[in-house]
């Protein structure tokens, strides 16, 4: 894959940026020149200046941890993931990887798009466990080997060249389960030994709410599974990100708890490498008998 480093020219906005610049200054000064990856997954502009504009965003915080970046050693780290990935399945890795400090809105997002991938790694230095990184590039590495892979989408009926609008709409609830599990299974195999909730985007805290209610965790998964079956179109794994789905409300990405349980099950009956190709069709069954335990 090839790496595009967008951190000099946002290092460079940030040494200028005492404060939070106008939105003709960012314009001008930063989106002019990271347009042609920007626009067209996070939007013009104006949308994006809306992240600045957040009252979540400390300016004065983000400023000092994205001049801290140490970059030559985070694009090592990019290197040595993908390696690590290419290895584990025998392939290379095709696509781009984007490499930028996205005002703590986005830190790993694996984009597909008419058959290949742009991966966006946005870095920050508020982690304070490097290995941070190491599991979510993983992560979203074990996406690109996964989804561009034609054999995933055969058996849904799917082409493997749809458009980024197109994949999202179209991507079956059992694939986006079944891709994510797959995603957090193998970061954790490529990265061992950290906290089971950290493979899963948890603090231990809410990872042990999420158990807690593995019945509820349970309902929401089988009962979407089995829409995607009976009323295709009222099928959402949207829905499997928001905490009101679920009663009680739970944290958000709770479905990849479930889901990585699942494929951490299946993974024992098949290679991490024979489930790279596989539908995630083949599996319907074996989900909706999978049950989340309050301890896994």
């Amino acid at each position: 894959m090839k790496i595009i480093n967008l951190l000099p020219i946002q290092i460079e906005c940030l040494k200028r940026w005492e404060t939070i610049p106008t939105l003709e200054v960012f314009q001008n000064e930063l989106f002019q020149k990271v347009r042609p990856y920007f626009e067209e997954a996070f939007g013009t502009a104006e949308e994006i200046y809306e992240y600045l504009k957040d009252p979540n965003l400390n300016w004065e915080t983000y400023r000092s941890q994205a001049l801290r970046i140490n970059e030559e050693r985070e694009l090592k780290r990019i290197q040595d993931n993908m390696l690590k990935v290419e290895n584990f399945f025998q392939l290379k890795l095709e696509g781009e990887i984007v490499v930028f400090a996205m005002f703590h809105y986005i830190d790993g997002y694996a984009r597909f798009d008419k058959g290949t991938h742009r991966v966006f790694i946005g870095l920050s230095t508020e982690h304070e466990n490097d290995h941070y990184y190491d599991i979510l590039e993983t992560h979203e590495l074990t996406h690109v080997a996964r989804e561009s892979r034609g054999e995933t989408w055969q058996g849904w009926g799917i082409p493997s060249n749809l458009s980024n609008d197109d994949f999202v709409e179209s991507q079956p609830v059992l694939e986006h389960l079944f891709g994510e599990g797959f995603s957090c299974l193998i970061s954790q195999i490529l990265n061992p030994g950290f906290p089971e909730w950290e493979y899963v985007y948890q603090t231990q805290e809410s990872f042990e709410m999420i158990l807690k209610h593995a019945h509820e965790v349970n309902r929401v998964m089988h009962e979407q599974i089995k829409l995607e079956e009976s009323k295709p179109e009222e099928a959402d794994y949207f829905k499997l990100y928001h905490s009101e789905h679920y009663n009680p409300p739970l944290p958000l990405f709770t479905q990849y708890v479930w889901a990585k349980a699942w494929v951490e099950k299946l993974s024992k009956e098949k290679s991490p490498q024979e489930l790279l190709t596989r539908c995630s069709l083949d599996f319907r069954s074996h989900a909706l008998d999978f049950k989340l335990t309050r301890r896994l």
